[in-house]
């Protein structure tokens, strides 16, 4: 699977900022997937679950409302909390 470098920014942190297969995050309408070579957008975050698979490891957090930022380079989530569930699973 192709993949496509990812940020999850809040005001006291970076808390990820690497490369992953696959995100998929709450927007207001309900769950969007992210894969390499998506569409430019920019949606609003719900607050809500977000899962990523990175290294063929999925790992799951839960996010604050905030913004998602796609371009051609990278996806960035701007949100004002994030906090990782558990360690990778594998």
């Amino acid at each position: 699977m192709k993949s496509f470098a990812l940020k999850i920014l809040t005001p006291e942190r970076t808390a990820f900022d690497g490369i992953v297969e696959c995100l998929t995050i709450t927007d207001v309408n309900g769950l969007v997937t992210v894969l390499s070579g998506h569409a430019p957008m920019v949606s609003v975050l719900a607050p809500g679950p977000l899962m990523l698979l990175a290294d063929g490891k999925k790992r799951r957090g839960q996010s604050s409302a905030g913004l998602l930022h796609v371009t051609r380079e990278e996806t960035a989530v701007i949100v004002d909390s994030f906090e990782w569930d558990a360690e990778p699973k594998e």
